[in-house]
């Protein structure tokens, strides 16, 4: 039986105009109402996400949510943190360094918005800091020693993060988690962290096991969650290998296929 829906945001609730059907906001209305606990999982920042709660009607203090792609579990309206995991200040400056030294642009996704040591912003950057309503800041390592990193950002057209990645040094793979959040976004975070476990971490505070959760998303960071979760769902948009890694492949996000899969496993 299923208790609890996690819910990816980019490619699977928001459909490609960023926006949130009404269809969808009624289905995920109705498994609130029926008692199912539904839980956020995505990469952005949990300070940017007030605006699409509301809209789902996750409002209350009982809300849980898992952003940064795991490295933060909290219930945002009581402001308690569950789990969190972020960069030590040895290994930000490391990451940073290699950055540097292979002209790779970047940024830091923080507890206090977002941040730059770079002199050009990328225009990936700006599209990051437009979907979380912030501005970019610029920085030095000093001041990161005061502030938690969540998530270090790789940022390109989706060839050139290609090519950047293959030119990171294994150890980055080896000491960190990476991914893909959008094609333009590559993610790197603390060795913790992935939707996965910090899915596992609200489900243990919920106390519903794995097999009672459906996981539904659409890309490289929601393998994790797919991997925990007793069901999962990919969306029509997803590339190959997540549809491949999922018990059932639904419609794309622009045709409400969070809806579509919801009414396949008969929770609405």
């Amino acid at each position: 039986m299923i208790r609890l829906v996690a819910l990816d945001l980019d490619g699977t609730v928001l459909n490609s105009q960023g926006e949130i059907s009404q269809n969808t906001v009624k289905a995920i209305d109705s498994l609130i109402r029926k008692g199912i606990k539904i839980v956020i999982c995505t990469g952005r920042p949990a300070y940017s996400l007030r605006p699409i709660l509301t809209r789902l009607n996750l409002v209350d203090d009982e809300t849980l949510l898992v952003s940064f792609n795991g490295a933060l579990v909290s219930y945002p309206y009581q402001q308690e943190i569950i789990f969190e995991e972020f960069f030590s200040p040895l290994e930000i400056a490391d990451l940073i360094s290699i950055c540097t030294e292979n002209d790779i642009p970047y940024h830091l996704q923080t507890n206090d918005g977002m941040y730059t040591l770079t002199k050009e912003i990328h225009p990936a950057t700006f599209y990051d800091s437009q979907l979380n309503e912030t501005e970019v800041k610029k920085c030095t390592l000093a001041d990161l020693k005061k502030i938690n990193v969540y998530k270090l950002m790789l940022v390109g057209t989706t060839a050139e993060l290609s090519d950047n990645v293959k030119r990171l040094p294994a150890t980055v793979f080896a000491d960190y988690q990476g991914m893909r959040s959008l094609a333009c976004f590559f993610d790197i975070l603390p060795k913790r962290a992935n939707k996965g476990q910090g899915l596992k971490r609200a489900a243990d505070k919920l106390r519903i096991p794995a097999s009672d959760i459906l996981a539904i998303g659409d890309n490289e960071n929601d393998l994790s969650m797919f991997e925990f979760a007793g069901q999962s769902v990919a969306m029509g948009n997803a590339a190959t290998n997540i549809q491949e890694a999922a018990d059932f492949i639904t419609s794309g996000n622009d045709a409400e296929g969070v809806v579509t899969a919801l009414k396949h496993f008969n929770l609405i």
